[in-house]
């Protein structure tokens, strides 16, 4: 008698995808280890790249941004030469109002670029909103003002977060009760401020992006006009030959 013998199915592994790596080149690396030290840098192949570089904020000021991830559009360039900044908030804010579309970007460098007093419901409200002048851009901000007005926990803020995000009605009640009577426990008052700001979050929450999300986009962009300001020939020969491709 014969026996058939089953032959096992062959199984093969999904194909993974490719991941571009961001490397700094070797020539680039060996000069830029020989430039001072810096308290603020940030770190791609183990070399540093200050986030206060003076001739990337140059670069970023000029509008030269021509090649630079998320800030070469002609619009940005006009708005960098606008709100010339000269430090990394500066440049996370400016992007992620312009991925919003709204004129809240203007407002923004308006303000950033005049004299005029901001308004803040409460002064506790000041540091979590002076980098952006004054404006809801963030989820974060949000979130840790609920911390800091009525005491709401990490895990109560993220709820907060989500709620928003979903225009979850029931949650959303069962939270601005909570932050109303945290707030008011806290010393904060009146409860007509309390209303106005829950009344501002719900509005706004619909256009705030997550800060590290939009950071991490614009180290990108940092990075590439650090090695565009730094070794611009460089930087133009590898953009050619990228675009060729």
């Amino acid at each position: 008698m014969s026996t058939k013998i089953q032959k096992k199915p062959m199984v093969t592994e999904p194909k993974k995808p490719m991941i571009p790596k961001f490397e700094i080149p070797k020539w680039c690396s060996d000069r830029i280890s020989n430039e001072d030290d810096y308290l603020r840098h940030s770190t791609y192949a183990g070399t540093w790249i200050p986030l206060d570089d003076a001739k990337t904020f140059e670069l970023f000021r000029n509008g030269d941004t021509e090649g630079v991830f998320q800030f070469e559009s002609e619009e940005m360039q006009t708005l960098l030469r606008q709100l010339k900044p000269n430090n990394f908030e500066d440049l996370i804010a400016l992007h992620t109002l312009f991925r919003r579309g709204n004129m809240d970007v203007y407002t923004f460098i308006i303000s950033k670029c005049s004299d005029v007093a901001i308004y803040y419901d409460f002064p506790e409200m000041e540091s979590r909103l002076k980098d952006t002048e004054g404006l809801y851009v963030y989820q974060e901000q949000i979130m840790l003002l609920s911390q800091d007005l009525a005491g709401f926990t990490p895990s109560q803020s993220d709820e907060l977060r989500k709620a928003l995000g979903e225009k979850d009605i029931e949650k959303l009640s069962e939270l601005k009760k909570q932050f109303i009577d945290g707030a008011t426990k806290n010393g904060f008052s009146p409860i007509e401020k309390l209303e106005k700001i829950w009344q501002d979050w719900e509005t706004e929450s619909h256009h705030t992006f997550n800060k590290s999300h939009a950071a991490s986009y614009t180290l990108i962009g940092y990075q590439m006009a650090y090695l565009k300001a730094r070794f611009p020939k460089e930087f133009t020969t590898a953009i050619k030959q990228i675009n060729k491709q």
